[in-house]
This record gives structure tokens, sequence and C-alpha cells, in this order.
């Protein structure tokens, strides 16, 4: 699921790298450990 969640943010041109934080001070990435599949865009 992280893969097409990243795909899919990749697609739209988010920063998948980018760190924010909630509220509580926990860190997180939009696509957590996913890899965008690069190859649908070719």
């Amino acid at each position: 699921m992280a893969d097409h969640v990243a795909t899919v943010a990749e697609s739209i041109g988010l920063d998948i790298a980018h760190i924010e934080h909630l509220p509580s001070g926990s860190p997180f990435t939009v696509a957590d450990k996913g890899r965008p599949v690069l190859e649908l865009f070719t």
C-alpha cells in the first residue's frame, strides 16, 4: 500500500521524503517507507 501512496504522491509532485510532524511531535512522511513505481511514468 505504501508504494501505491508513494506513486500517487510522486505523480502530483509531492516530496515523499519530506518529514512532517504530528501535533504530538511524532515524525512521518507521506508514503511511510514506500517507493514510487517510476516505470508507470515512462
